[in-house]
């Protein structure tokens, strides 16, 4: 057939989808895949047990991204001794982070690598078989072979994926399957090279490598939460008595320390239930009127502790104040209420508390004594 022209206007989208697809797309998931290998990298630095999974993962993607240059547009490659060895390690770096990704699913399920070992000589033998090559003739006979055997690395990736049934690598894995058949397809059929496969194996390397990093954040969330939890009062919410150990107050904050009244009464007479509600509430209306820098702190049993930053000289008290007014407003026919005592935590706080608690039963007294002089009083009048 003979060459002919024709205007520019009737292909213009075809070229530019075409320069999309060989240029600007492959350009963008390159970028993508770079990315995602830092980071797996950067996971790969910390201790955990998952840090080979996230360097193998890692170096799959780097290679990934490496093969994605046999396909990208390139106005040159140099000469044709450079260009054939340019195509030789585009192939074997294909070859190699399918490898590593078989490599990073085993660590990361089994924490052992055993298939990627006993594959590794076929690997071996693939980058013989395609660095011996003299000619592009050659190579691309070579090429088609080798692209066969090393189809056994995604396979048992995939293989690996369905029995530990991750449905979250369903559907990158399933991409990736069938990029292979099309793949297979086409070296059995004696084609053109196959146009999927490459997306194939960056799909794979992508899903697997955000599963890893999503893994990770779920990880490191669960690990803060038990942190937090070994922290807090399983009832109240409020910090337990061993977050004081770590803390570092300023000599300017307030220690109050507060004990309820009448607590065992309520036990007894509304039952533990009511009880519990009462110190839930108690801490519940605490934090509404505590404010941002101030903490609570639940010393066991009835009796908490606030630590209150840098407070002015009006500002403690309306603030006990607030929070007895608050807190009686949800119990109107319970006689709740509560004694405190604070003391400027100085130059100690095990000091500042113990002055405090010293404080509190002092206050405590004077409620007892108040009690019992309204009880003589109700007495004497119904006689």
């Amino acid at each position: 057939v003979l060459p002919y022209t024709t205007k520019w206007k009737n292909h213009h989208l075809s070229l530019l989808w075409k320069r999309f697809w060989l240029q600007d797309f492959l350009w963008l998931i390159t970028g993508a895949d770079l990315l995602l290998a830092s980071f797996l990298f950067l996971f790969a630095l910390f201790p955990t047990r998952l840090r080979l999974a996230y360097l193998f993962a890692g170096v799959g993607c780097l290679l990934g991204a490496f093969y994605l240059q046999e396909f990208t547009f390139r106005e040159t490659t140099g000469t044709a001794s450079q260009f054939l060895m340019a195509r030789k390690v585009f192939l074997v770096s294909g070859y190699t982070g399918i490898w590593f990704l078989l490599g990073g699913i085993e660590s990361f399920f089994k924490e052992r690598i055993r298939w990627a070992l006993w594959t590794s000589p076929l690997l071996l033998f693939l980058f013989g078989a395609i660095f011996w090559q003299k000619d592009f003739a050659s190579l691309k006979q070579a090429t088609r072979y080798a692209g066969l055997l090393a189809m056994i690395f995604p396979v048992l990736t995939i293989l690996r994926i369905l029995l530990e049934r991750r449905p979250a690598l369903l559907g990158p894995m399933a991409f990736f399957a069938a990029s292979l058949s099309h793949s297979a397809w086409v070296l059995f059929s004696k084609g053109n090279a196959p146009y999927l496969l490459h997306l194939g194996i960056v799909v794979g390397n992508m899903g697997i490598g955000i599963f890893l990093l999503q893994h990770y954040q779920r990880v490191q969330m669960k690990l803060r939460q038990t942190e937090k939890k070994a922290f807090l009062d399983p009832l109240t919410g409020a910090f337990n008595r061993y977050m004081l150990e770590g803390l570092d107050p300023s000599p300017e904050d307030y220690v109050v320390v507060v004990d309820m009244n009448k607590f065992k009464y309520v036990n007894d007479a509304f039952g533990h239930d009511k009880g519990d509600e009462l110190l839930v509430e108690w801490v519940n209306s605490a934090q509404e009127c505590l404010r941002r820098d101030d903490q609570i702190f639940r010393l066991g049993g009835d009796e908490f502790l606030l630590l209150l930053a840098s407070p002015l000289d009006n500002q403690l008290k309306a603030i006990i104040q607030r929070i007895q007014e608050n807190w009686q407003k949800k119990f109107t026919t319970l006689p709740v209420s509560f004694s405190y005592g604070f003391s400027p935590v100085g130059s100690s706080l095990a000091k500042a508390m113990h002055d405090a608690d010293q404080d509190m039963f002092k206050d405590k007294r004077s409620h007892h004594s108040l009690e019992t002089v309204e009880t003589l009083e109700s007495r004497q009048r119904n006689s």
